[in-house]
């Protein structure tokens, strides 16, 4: 039995001079746990469970900041408590079978509830080895006798346990998944968890106390979570009869909510082979939704997702069975349709890429690979060079059960000796074979039908110097030179945070078209003398002191006429936010910007300087501040056909979705603030930086490349000042 103790201390001393127990010193219950036996403390905290004791007792847990205590008195009828109510109690420590405890003198004085209904903390997720050491607070290192804790999958033998609660409170068993390791579980008959007989696999949510060894104990029916057999079947007959989908090259998955949406993850067979497919998948209870999705190996059917908009939803409750459903996917009945051994060929420009130096002849090789072979491997169909000089031509010739017409996806491919590959960007060239091309019992079909043959990489002449030319980049700082003078202070460098001046000392390039990539901002660029503008009236700069800065960059034969650059005064990056970025076809000898001025198409522009900047079709115009142009003209940034602000902060779901490899994600801001746009996978780790800077009020459009990550689910995150939001998105390759 329990010890009896009688508290003449603190409490009775207060209740002698008439002085109520709100008056006395609160600590946490982490310093209470860690005082001696015999000491008397008040704590306050949140009541984890009801009151666990009847007619001769009162015992409850407590908990505050991740921190548990059990609250108990002996020969009093149970205090009123319910879980959420926010209690203070004042009594003595004490440890009774290794469990650390407050033993109150009165349970009507030194227990006061303070309020109800407060949330109730989450369960912290602990491994075996945590809740054996919690026997006792020698060895409890996690910290967690007495606090709200989860165990996830665990054993036991339904039968064992009580079918109600009339017999009263009683220990069961449980046993971990993985080996035989006990799990003892306190059932007590004023809970609603008495009266709960989990499956054989569960999960539990409950308090750890001790009483000669660790116990948990469940406090209600929710805290028992079952996991159920759940079997999924896909009707796949009258696709298998359309001869769209081969069983055996064919296969049809279950991608959902059970599983993060892996589209590889479940994968359902037909080992009756009458075509149903099915898989039985362990749940927990719960709501959950999938979609059927198909990996085709065999060409026939389209693979992916199936085509219905909403998703399939289904609740666990039970081990059940799932109907056999028909999956919707478009596909045609090919029962008719023609095969037969194909022939692909195919031309590509190399002439580019030679001039730009990114292909040599002489150590490297041209392949084209696609959809035509499993792997796609680079180097297997290896072009050789055709008569006309830069031209590289060859054959791919292969049999099909994809049937007649069909189109393929390729890509061409540098190989170098060493086996390293170079791939063209973007998205995959199609090649599509029709009945007309029969010829001698072979389809064949070119890439390049019409003699339009493809440049590698899709880099034109259009693209890239034939010659050594000077270009003249010509640079308006008028806005930066407005915004010092009205501010006296340049915006600082949005992506280091410093770099901050008020006065102009020079103004420097970075990007590829004047840098041949991206600087580092600041001392860096700086001291790059070539990456520099003058306003001297010397060289290529026309006049002195008009505020329009000059850099003349030499290009030679091949290097590229467009490309994305930036500007910064001091060397920093304070033009405008991270990624907004000029980019420009050069198409003569001068290019002209404006300072800030990054002109979308819809006429809606995204800098520091929109007091100073006027957007308008045909490019930004630098105005004085209140609107008033330099030729005395008036103008005004609030034309409301130019741009709306948004009445309030919104972030759109990703368009397309799911995607592949690029999708746009959409927002608005009604005011101008920092905003940081961060993409993360399923575990919550960060895989993209989308947008880290200050950005002005309006709509905005940001694309996200994702073609180095792997299929999934993937999270997107907005915070702009005090408004925060996530979004999921499906990447599919």
């Amino acid at each position: 039995m329990k010890k009896v103790t009688t508290l003449f201390s603190t409490a009775l001393l207060m209740a002698l001079l008439g002085l109520s127990s709100v008056y006395a010193q609160v600590i946490s219950i982490e310093a209470a746990k860690d005082s001696t036996d015999g000491t008397v403390v008040t704590v306050r905290g949140i009541a984890i469970t009801p009151a666990l004791e009847s007619d001769s007792r009162t015992s409850f847990y407590i908990q505050d900041n991740g921190v548990g205590l059990n609250i108990f008195d002996f020969g009093t009828p149970a205090k009123d408590i319910s879980a959420g109510d926010s209690v203070e109690v004042t009594g003595e420590l004490d440890t009774f079978n290794g469990l650390r405890e407050i033993v109150v003198d009165d349970v009507s004085t030194d227990i006061t509830v303070i309020n109800s209904g407060n949330e109730l903390p989450a369960p912290r997720v602990i491994t075996y080895e945590e809740f054996v050491e919690a026997a006792s607070p020698e060895t409890d290192t996690a910290g967690i006798q007495g606090t709200l804790v989860r165990i996830n999958d665990l054993l036991t033998t339904p039968g064992d346990w009580p079918a109600d609660g009339s017999s009263g409170s009683t220990n069961v068993d449980a046993f971990l998944n993985a080996d035989s390791s006990e799990v003892p579980i306190r059932l007590l008959a004023q809970t609603e968890a008495i009266g709960v007989t989990p499956p054989a696999r569960f999960d539990i949510i409950g308090v750890v106390g001790t009483f000669n060894g660790s116990q948990i104990s469940p406090r209600f029916a929710s805290d028992v979570m079952g996991y159920y057999d759940i079997t999924f079947q896909a009707d796949m007959n009258d696709i298998i009869d359309s001869a769209a989908f081969i069983p055996g090259d064919d296969f049809v998955t279950i991608p959902g909510s059970m599983n993060g949406w892996d589209t590889a993850a479940d994968t359902l067979m037909d080992a009756d082979e009458d075509g149903v497919y099915t898989k039985t998948i362990s749940l927990a209870e719960g709501d959950y939704a999938f979609k059927y999705h198909i990996y085709s190996n065999s060409g026939r059917i389209g693979g992916g997702y199936e085509s219905r908009g909403d998703n399939r939803t289904f609740t666990v409750s039970m081990d059940s069975t799932l109907g056999a459903e028909e999956p919707e996917f478009d596909y045609d009945d090919l029962n008719n349709a023609t095969f037969g051994e194909v022939e692909l060929f195919f031309q590509v420009d190399m002439s580019i890429q030679e001039l730009n130096g990114n292909f040599d002849p002489e150590t490297e090789s041209v392949s084209v690979t696609g959809a035509f072979e499993a792997d796609w491997s680079a180097g297997t169909y290896n072009l050789t060079e055709s008569q006309t000089e830069g031209i590289y031509e060859g054959s791919v010739t292969f049999s099909t059960d994809k049937p007649i017409p069909s189109t393929y996806a390729y890509k061409f491919t540098i190989v170098n000796d060493d086996e390293s590959v170079t791939w063209e960007s973007g998205d995959n060239k199609m090649i599509t074979v029709t009945e007309d091309g029969l010829f001698q019992g072979r389809y064949l079909a070119q890439n390049a039908p019409d003699g339009n043959i493809p440049y590698f990489d899709g880099i034109t002449p259009n693209d890239v110097f034939s010659e050594d030319t000077d270009v003249v980049f010509e640079v308006d700082l008028r806005a930066a030179y407005y915004h010092l003078a009205d501010s006296s202070a340049l915006p600082a460098d949005v992506q280091a945070g410093g770099g901050q001046d008020s006065t102009i000392n020079f103004l420097s390039g970075n990007g590829p078209l004047l840098a041949g990539g991206w600087e580092d901002w600041g001392p860096v660029l700086g001291g790059a003398e070539d990456l520099k503008f003058n306003d001297s009236g010397e060289g290529n700069d026309e006049v002195a002191g008009d505020s329009l800065w000059t850099l003349t960059k030499s290009y030679v034969a091949g290097d590229a006429r467009v490309g994305a650059f930036k500007l910064g005064i001091n060397g920093y990056d304070n033009e405008a936010g991270f990624g907004a970025d000029h980019n420009v076809r050069i198409s003569g000898s001068k290019v002209e910007v404006v300072f800030g001025g990054f002109v979308r198409g819809d006429s809606v522009y995204d800098d520091l300087y929109d007091e100073y900047i006027l957007a308008t079709t045909e490019g930004p115009v630098v105005v004085r501040n209140g609107g008033k142009g330099d030729n005395d003209v008036v103008v005004s940034n609030e034309n409301e056909d130019i741009t709306t602000t948004p009445e309030e902060f919104s972030l759109s779901q990703n368009y397309p979705n799911p995607f592949n490899p690029t999708t746009n994600i959409n927002f608005t801001l009604p005011s101008a603030t920092q905003v940081t746009l961060t993409v993360y996978n399923i575990l919550g780790q960060q895989v993209a930086q989308l947008v880290n800077g200050r950005m002005t009020a309006g709509q905005h459009t940001v694309q996200f490349d994702a073609s180095k990550l792997a299929s999934g689910m993937y999270l997107y995150r907005i915070e702009a000042g005090t408004f925060t939001q996530n979004k999921k998105m499906m990447l599919i390759k």
